[in-house]
């Protein structure tokens, strides 16, 4: 049983500040952006349209950027209220849809935004306090340099938002130039490969802690396995549509919806797998291994360690060295 230390909202919330004085330059930033999504989620009336999909996109990397920050100083109440914001925008967006357009297909996008918020928080919320707690402990324990880390993990990111923002830009050129093309469906299709991105860089931040790849495994193990063939298999889904809408223009509805159940689905069961990986390395760090067989060194941590391999010395050798 893991302690509730380690992955309690309420637990952290009664122990943290309300504001850390640390990277405030970046989180504050990344705060009104987040209240913007909050105002659109709320009063659509004073929302400009272009922006609608930006800022909804934008706040799915603010996320984790917010994430990794906390890890290199210290959690406060901002950070939680942030965590928590996200599921409030999903309700809210739920609420919205099913009340302002009450039609089967309102109501069923309504229901799949309270399972977004219902999941990110029962399983998301929980999983990243625990990637902050494991971090410290990989901090302490393996001298991790937080920093190196950080900067890694802002250049992968930097680099997703790039594209992101490109994604975008294509498309406000093709509704804007291309009047006969189903914008809504292309739109869909970015989507899907920004969020097939966006959960290999997750798994990515995830496995990266331990410096030493987790020197008590054995290669990518199943959670790892199954999160980035569905981030893959969003990525290929995605493009492959693409293609599709460009040699037939128009796609049957059906096929849209489903598409994009398909891929909230994807989503919903992503949060769930993420915390159970997280668990699982928690333990590995919790526990010795039985035997000395288990321990794996990869090259980049004999880099980093002083570890003098004698198994290729003779006996004759062995005897020279002893005092």
């Amino acid at each position: 049983m893991i302690p509730k230390e380690h992955w309690s909202f309420i637990h952290n919330f009664k122990r943290a500040k309300w504001i850390s004085n640390t990277d405030l330059a970046l989180r504050i930033p990344i705060m009104l952006v987040f209240l913007a999504w909050v105002f659109q989620s709320v009063q659509r009336a004073y929302v400009i349209t272009s922006l609608v999909q930006f800022i909804h996109g934008i706040n799915f990397l603010l996320v984790p950027l917010h994430t990794l920050i906390i890890c290199r100083s210290k959690m406060d109440r901002m950070y939680l209220m942030h965590l928590i914001g996200v599921s409030v925008v999903w309700l809210c967006l739920a609420i919205r849809e099913m009340v302002e357009h009450p039609d089967k297909m309102h109501i069923f996008r309504g229901v799949q935004y309270i399972l977004l918020s219902v999941t990110f928080l029962i399983w998301s919320v929980p999983t990243r306090i625990l990637y902050f707690q494991i971090f410290l402990i990989a901090r302490k324990t393996l001298g991790v340099n937080a920093n190196f880390l950080f900067s890694r993990f802002i250049l992968s990111l930097s680099g997703l938002f790039i594209f992101g923002i490109l994604a975008l830009l294509i498309h406000l050129a093709v509704h804007t130039y291309c009047k006969n093309f189903d914008h809504y469906f292309l739109l869909t299709q970015v989507e899907t490969i920004l969020f097939g991105l966006w959960t290999l860089f997750e798994i990515f931040m995830y496995s990266k802690i331990d410096p030493f790849k987790r020197v008590y495994k054995f290669g990518l193990n199943c959670i790892e396995k199954v999160y980035i063939s569905a981030g893959i298999f969003m990525i290929l889904q995605g493009l492959v549509m693409i293609g599709v809408i460009i040699y037939y223009k128009h796609i049957d509805r059906w096929v849209h919806i489903g598409e994009w159940i398909l891929i909230r689905c994807i989503l919903v069961a992503r949060f769930i797998l993420l915390w159970y990986y997280c668990v699982n390395e928690l333990k590995s760090y919790m526990q010795e291994p039985k035997s000395t067989e288990e321990i794996v060194i990869h090259k980049e941590g004999v880099a980093r360690t002083d570890i003098v391999d004698l198994s290729s010395l003779t006996k004759e050798q062995l005897q020279e060295m002893e005092v």
